[in-house]
């Protein structure tokens, strides 16, 4: 018997992934500009990361672009093919790679030595797909990666999408040579170009208002996403209690919050048939309208999901909605074993609030605690 060759494998995986999706978005079979968006890991955990399918669902919903997804997935038999046409990432007018960790860092490299493109922008040849880096890795700090973009978008994507795709059609219509279109990025804000902006180049990022938008929503849902089928959805950006160790504080600063009617409008017109819902945010305690958005949520008979919350946050108010959106695993992060090191790293919690919290937690139904300590 012929044995299947690793195309043909990756065609049947493709198809498995699709057939499994809950996809909002209808990806155009042509357009003018065609995006690969790139995520250096595995298909689960990028899936799982709001920004990732944010970006995804901003560049499909310009007329004159095509997004396609591609993940640096070891369970792949071929990585450098995208998920909705299974087309090589070479063959696309623009890799955009969105970057979340550090770790992952590696992975752009070898993502674009397997699909033949060259990896040194200095070195890679104009008829290459043009290469744009983001995410929080790379705004957090550009340095590792500057090597390797044509350009980095530093900051949120939102404020800088109608410009950088108004861009990168002037280049793809041949209006701009990519030499231009290299020195009409790195004059504005919100973009890093390397070789024109030098290491004494002052970074300015920028952050959208979130009073004139509405949250990002998971536009995809799949069973083989670290969240299975949960409805992502921001309830803000940044947070205001600046940890000195905590990076999204300070990328991410200011701290902005949607309205509980846009959250709720959003969950209305987007979450479709999901029930769990998973509200995301660096200070999500810290949301003043937290309790009653949970409340709503919960007599629309959704379960909840939440991202990391703080012990110093928990009431019986809060436990008994938890119980009725089935909440059974909840994440804490004391960060540091004493109350001394907690104080210096501007987490104040004490001793006490810890084992209040935990205590109270033992008495519900919740019976799943995770928590989050630094070590070193």
């Amino acid at each position: 018997m012929k044995p299947i060759s690793r195309e043909r494998l990756f065609e049947q995986i493709r198809n498995r992934i699709a057939a499994k999706e809950k996809n909002a978005i209808q990806v155009k079979t042509e357009s003018v500009l065609s995006v690969a968006l790139a995520f250096p890991n595995s298909y689960a955990v990028g899936m799982a990361n709001l920004g990732f399918q944010s970006v995804y669902r901003i560049f499909n919903e310009f007329t004159e672009v095509r997004c396609e997804r591609a993940f640096f997935d070891r369970s792949f038999p071929v990585r450098t093919r995208t998920i909705e046409s299974g087309n090589e990432l070479r063959y696309f007018d623009v890799v955009a790679f969105s970057i979340s960790f550090e770790l992952d860092i590696p992975n752009v490299v070898k993502f674009l030595s397997e699909a033949g493109i060259e990896p040194v922008a200095a070195e890679r040849d104009e008829r290459e797909p043009f290469v744009i880096l983001g995410g929080t890795a790379s705004f957090m700090n550009p340095g590792p990666l500057s090597l390797f973009a044509d350009v980095m978008v530093l900051g949120e994507f939102e404020p800088v999408s109608d410009f950088l795709v108004d861009a990168l059609l002037k280049y793809r219509e041949k209006r701009l040579s990519r030499f231009q279109l290299l020195e009409l990025l790195a004059s504005s804000p919100g973009f890093y170009v390397p070789c024109f902006n030098h290491s004494d180049f002052r970074i300015e990022k920028i952050h959208a208002d979130l009073k004139q938008m509405s949250p990002q929503y998971s536009v995809i849902r799949s069973a083989d996403s670290h969240f299975r089928d949960m409805f992502l959805l921001e309830v803000g950006r940044g947070c205001g209690r600046r940890c000195r160790f905590c990076a999204a504080s300070h990328i991410y600063h200011p701290y902005r919050i949607f309205s509980t009617g846009k959250i709720i409008e959003t969950v209305d017109q987007h979450a479709g048939d999901a029930k769990k819902i998973g509200l995301i945010g660096a200070a999500l305690s810290d949301y003043p309208g937290l309790l009653d958005l949970c409340r709503t949520l919960a007599a629309k008979n959704y379960e909840l999901g939440l991202s990391s919350f703080r012990l110093d946050m928990i009431t019986p108010e809060f436990l008994e909605i938890f119980e009725r959106a089935n909440v059974n695993s909840i994440a804490f992060a004391p960060e540091a074993g004493s109350e001394r090191m907690r104080k210096i790293i501007n987490k104040n919690l004490s001793h006490e609030v810890i084992l209040q919290a935990a205590h109270s937690l033992s008495e519900s139904k919740i019976n799943h605690i995770k928590f989050y300590f630094m070590i070193g």
